[in-house]
């Protein structure tokens, strides 16, 4: 006979929330994640995945610096608090889903005339712009 192992899990689920940035950025831009445990009684640490992989940080705070497109995706935390029996987990945090697109670019021109043009550019791949001025 085995006997499988099932570590405890609290009846909570652990907080996730965006506490600067937001869930839709640049290539380069940051954002940062916050996990909380709705138990002010306790001492947690943090374990944070992103879709079905575990991440190495452990910290309540997450941040994507400068983030790349491979940094795109659904993004967890669980806390998990050491006792004398042994780890205690909450559930999973709901997801929060980090979409980081291309580049982007901001273009002023100036012409002899004292008008000038704006433009924002969107970049994902190779870009070529040709503008033509009055």
């Amino acid at each position: 006979m085995t006997a499988t192992i099932v570590p405890p899990v609290a009846s909570f689920s652990a907080i996730l929330e965006i506490v600067s940035g937001e869930p839709r950025i640049f290539s380069g831009e940051d954002v940062k994640l916050k996990c909380s445990v709705p138990d002010t009684r306790s001492t947690w640490s943090y374990q944070w995945f992103k879709g079905t992989e575990q991440l190495s940080h452990q910290g309540e705070i997450l941040q994507l610096w400068k983030a790349h497109i491979k940094q795109s995706g659904k993004y967890y935390c669980q806390g998990v608090r050491d006792t004398v029996v042994g780890n205690i987990y909450t559930r999973q945090s709901l997801p929060v889903e980090i979409s980081v697109e291309g580049k982007s670019l901001f273009i002023s021109i100036f012409n002899n005339l004292d008008s000038h043009f704006h433009f924002f550019i969107f970049i994902q791949n190779l870009l070529t712009l040709n503008v033509a001025l009055p």
